[in-house]
């Protein structure tokens, strides 16, 4: 059975130490100094495609594995920030993969190592870009295919909550925040996703993440576009509200259509686009951002109003519609 999945959900809370980085070898020499939380890490042996044309298919790289096993026992992660696929395979012991060679197409991993700890086996794979991968399951192998995103999809976009974990961002009237802009930012990446979108989320609203760890995910992705989530506060006056936005040199045309949207759909002022005075995370992302303040959680109505599941679902739907039909114009001349 043949399965793609996306990468980047399972990375974001997969925390691992492994940070070696080499070029790719064909010989079964154990990596010197190489001891991780799984044990210690050997090459395998790769041989070429062509050596066994009949037991590799054509494109996927070959991870043998011994007779009798279980795909139930195979499960795949992956490590973004350092661009790892991990293969753990249980009951399988490192003697296995020191006598049967890996095979097959090698094309986007740039290193593959193995090791065995407690039970089992873990095959590392380095990719040489963040990636999307194609896995498929069949007596006695797993194959993988691995492709850049941006190859695979149209566009990719990261989403940031502006806030995450400890940073509760402003709390008024007892409404924080984080809970706003984490709530608004789960929908939409559920929504772009439907489209032809890889969509990153880069942190949740439990995670400890800084600007700077999130801005490397958004940079190591090389996002079309970022959309940063915040809320306004007037320190002076609790009677400020609507919906602004500030962006990156040529989104324009795509804030005032977002802020239009939001301000149509959730009933609120449109304030159009400010200076941005506070820019989180976009001080350290190299990507084409929109930062959107939803509404102001200094005024009670809208800091009420913005705190319900309602105005989540349509302020998601509102800058979905708003992304989409600005990507389709694009692409549309």
């Amino acid at each position: 059975m043949k399965k793609r999945f996306s990468l980047i959900d399972t990375a974001l809370f997969l925390v691992m130490s492994l940070s070696f980085v080499s070029a790719l070898t064909r010989s079964p020499q154990a990596a010197p100094g190489r001891h991780a939380a799984r044990g210690v890490f050997n090459r395998p042996e790769i041989v070429e495609a062509e050596e066994e044309a009949e037991v590799v298919k054509s494109g996927f790289f070959r991870i043998p594995l011994p007779e009798g096993t279980e795909e139930s026992s195979v499960k795949v992660t992956e490590d973004l920030f350092n661009k790892k696929i991990l293969i753990e395979i249980s009951g399988v012991d490192d003697a296995f993969f020191k006598n049967n060679a890996f095979s097959g197409d090698i094309s986007g991993i740039a290193d593959v190592k193995y090791g065995y700890y407690g039970g089992v086996s873990t095959v590392e794979l380095d990719t040489e870009t963040v990636s999307v991968y194609e896995s498929e399951f069949t007596e006695n192998s797993f194959y993988l295919r691995v492709s850049n995103i941006h190859d695979v999809y149209e566009k990719v976009i990261a989403v940031d909550a502006g806030h995450c974990g400890d940073d509760t961002g402003s709390v008024v009237y007892g409404v924080e925040e984080r809970n706003i802009t984490s709530g608004v930012a789960g929908l939409l990446k559920d929504k772009l996703s439907s489209e032809n979108y890889y969509v990153i989320l880069t942190a949740s609203a439990e995670e400890n993440r800084s600007e700077e760890e999130r801005a490397e995910i958004v940079n190591l992705c090389k996002a079309d576009l970022l959309i940063t989530l915040h809320t306004g506060a007037d320190p002076d006056t609790r009677v400020t509200n609507g919906v602004e936005a500030g962006c990156s040199n040529g989104l324009r045309d795509l804030c005032k259509h977002v802020t239009r949207r939001i301000s149509k759909a959730c009933s609120e002022k449109d304030l159009g686009i400010k200076d941005i005075r506070y820019p989180g995370v976009t001080k350290y992302t190299r990507v084409p951002f929109i930062l959107l303040k939803l509404g102001y959680i200094t005024n009670r109505k809208e800091a009420e109003n913005m705190n319900s599941p309602d105005y989540r679902e349509r302020a998601a739907e509102a800058i979905k519609e708003a992304v989409t039909e600005w990507f389709d114009a694009e692409k549309n001349g």
